[in-house]
């Protein structure tokens, strides 16, 4: 869990920083990368991170469309709704066979949740998606 934080909390400062636009490279260093690990490897885990943050952003949007949709079913009544990736899931299965593909996937993000390409690519969806 810590090293998840840690993760997440490294994406959104290197994401910042080349919103700002520093070069890749530099962010290596700026952010305490030794001799000891080369440049792949560090790509690796900035990539990694990167995932971890989108996914995290897929999966709370998707959880509060749900508990939205679950709460105005029953009416309200005050109580807040319980969702599950059950629920979730079967969301984003359209055909309802059970089976969730990459396009299922990609049109619940893209036309269900309005998450534009500029916030996660087409191939960050793909990756998250396998």
């Amino acid at each position: 869990e810590q090293l998840r934080e840690e993760s997440e909390e490294l994406a959104a400062q290197m994401t910042a920083a080349e919103a700002a636009g520093v070069p890749r490279d530099q962010l290596y260093d700026l952010y305490g990368v030794g001799d000891d690990l080369d440049e792949d490897t560090v790509a690796a885990a900035v990539d990694e991170a990167l995932a971890v943050q989108g996914a995290d952003a897929v999966f709370h949007k998707l959880r509060e469309a749900v508990r939205k949709e679950a709460i105005a079913r029953t009416g309200g009544f005050g109580h807040d709704a319980h969702v599950n990736f059950w629920m979730m899931f079967r969301e984003m299965d359209v055909d309802v066979d059970q089976r969730l593909t990459a396009a299922e996937f990609e049109t619940c993000v893209r036309d269900r949740l309005k998450i534009a390409a500029a916030d996660i690519s087409t191939e960050g969806l793909r990756r998250l998606f396998s």
